[in-house]
């Protein structure tokens, strides 16, 4: 049973699709794809750096933009690897700038919560594992956020 579930729901709404770490590192890694290796793929089928892009904005970028996410407003590692998922599957993706603009605008409202999550020692809640699996999440996202800015916004400062 999916933990974003509804209680008492069994199956997700079609309709109203949730992103969650699998979605959001998919999404990554197919924008990394695109990123790294469109050119190539276009060699052998335009239609794939196509379709690519077309389901990283079907089933990534839009469903974030339309909807909130429980974990946009959590403290643990959810935050900072969905966020990151996304951003970068929206800045790596193809997707044009205005839609990367309202995806970063939306990202960055999540990190005050994520960053409250800490202890003022730089401990957290989840343990070790957790901490390091969340922190290299925002440490890329802090990348993406950094580049895609042009420096103006340093999450790491």
């Amino acid at each position: 049973m999916p933990p974003h579930l509804p209680e008492g729901r069994r199956l997700p709404d079609v309709e109203k699709p949730v992103i969650d770490l699998r979605v959001a590192t998919m999404g990554r890694a197919l924008a990394e794809l695109v990123y790294l290796l469109g050119d190539r793929m276009d060699e052998v089928s335009a239609q794939w750096r196509r379709r690519l892009c077309h389901e990283i904005e079907r089933q990534v970028v839009r469903p974030y933009l339309n909807a909130e996410h429980s974990w946009e407003r959590c403290s643990h590692n959810w935050n900072a690897v969905c966020t990151d998922g996304v951003v970068a599957a929206a800045l790596l993706g193809g997707l044009d700038a205005p839609t990367c603009a309202r995806v970063l605008a939306k990202a960055l409202q999540s990190v005050g919560p994520f960053l409250r999550g800490f202890t003022p020692d730089g401990g957290c809640s989840e343990g070790p594992g957790y901490w390091r699996f969340g922190m290299n999440h925002f440490s890329a996202l802090a990348y993406y956020v950094h580049r895609a800015t042009g420096g103006l916004v340093d999450l790491l400062a």
